[in-house]
C-alpha cells in the first residue's frame, strides 16, 4: 500500500504538465473593452507593394466618438521558415504614431492617412491600425492586412 502513496505524487504532476502542454504557450496582453468615449474606427485598410517597400493607406470613419487624434500602426513581422500557426493569438508591436491633425491646428487632416516603410524579404507581415483620442483612449482595431514577402 505505501506504494500506492508514493505513485500518486508524480501521476498528479504528470497530469498537471500534460494539461499545461496542450496549449500553444503565445497568449495576447488584455486589452480593456471599448468605452462610449473611444475614437471612432478605421475605414478600410489597404495596403500596396512596390518593390520592397509598403504603404498602407486608410480612411478615418466619424462615429459616435469624438474623433481620432490620430493612428498607431502595428506589425506582426515572423520568418517564413518559422511554422505558422494559424490558432495561436498574432503578437503585434507598435511600430508608427500617426496624427490625425493638420500641422500646427487641431482640426483633422483631410483625405486619407498612410504609412510606409521597408520590407525584407522571407517574412510573413501582418499590419492593423488603431485609432486614439486626445486623451488617449483608444477605438477599435482595423481589420488586418497579411502577406508573405
Amino acid at each position: 500500500m505505501k506504494t500506492g502513496r508514493n505513485i500518486r505524487p508524480y501521476i498528479l504532476i504528470l497530469l498537471a504538465v500534460g494539461f499545461l502542454w496542450t496549449g500553444c504557450g503565445k497568449k495576447a496582453p488584455p486589452r480593456p473593452p471599448l468605452r462610449d468615449d473611444a475614437p471612432a474606427a478605421v475605414g478600410r485598410l489597404g495596403k500596396t507593394i512596390n518593390g520592397d517597400t509598403l504603404r498602407l493607406n486608410w480612411n478615418p470613419i466619424a462615429g459616435k466618438g469624438p474623433a481620432a487624434a490620430g493612428f498607431y500602426v502595428y506589425r506582426s513581422k515572423t520568418r517564413l521558415a518559422d511554422s505558422n500557426c494559424p490558432t495561436c493569438p498574432v503578437l503585434f508591436e507598435r511600430v508608427a504614431v500617426i496624427s490625425n491633425r493638420k500641422m500646427g491646428t487641431d482640426a483633422a487632416a483631410p483625405g486619407p492617412l498612410e504609412y510606409q516603410e521597408p520590407l525584407e524579404s522571407g517574412y510573413r507581415y501582418i499590419y492593423k491600425v488603431t485609432p486614439y483620442s486626445q486623451s488617449g483612449l483608444t477605438g477599435k482595431d482595423s481589420g488586418m492586412v497579411a502577406f508573405e514577402h
